[in-house]
């Protein structure tokens, strides 16, 4: 019976402390929505300009690599600058047997094992099956 009045007492304390956590989020979702209102041409004005920005820095990006091709000069231009950098491309089949060839560590796809080793009736697949006790908690309590 101790144990039970422990649980109620528990169960008491996370209840009241939800219920203070949901006003809190509450207030500050309220409070949030009436910033957002009386901001709403600021934020929507911003909105418009990052946009703008965005926009202006992807031309300034392309006239900057034209100028590149054309002449070759890594900084067209003060304040911006041509970065030269290494890219690989590969076909995955064809890097996969190199890999394999070579003993190149592969990392195993831990999330297909396990959903593999939970469905599977396979008994040589090296993995070990066992059940875990998880407390849960209503919502509601």
């Amino acid at each position: 019976m101790p144990m039970e009045e422990e649980l109620e007492k528990q169960i008491e304390l996370v209840r009241r402390s939800r219920a203070i956590v949901a006003d809190q989020k509450a207030a500050i979702d309220a409070r949030m929505a009436a910033w957002e209102k009386e901001n709403k041409l600021l934020l929507d004005s911003i909105e418009t300009d990052r946009i703008q920005l965005r926009d202006a820095e992807a031309k300034l990006r392309e006239m900057a690599l034209s100028s590149y091709a054309l002449d070759g000069n890594k900084k067209p231009a003060p304040g911006v600058g041509i970065r030269i950098t290494k890219k690989c491309d590969y076909v995955l089949e064809k890097a996969l047997k190199y890999a394999k060839l070579h003993d190149v560590c592969l990392v195993l796809d831990e999330k297909a094992f396990v959903a593999l080793a939970l469905k599977s009736k396979d008994t040589d697949i090296p993995a070990t099956i066992r059940e875990e006790a998880q407390a849960t908690i209503a919502k509601e309590l």
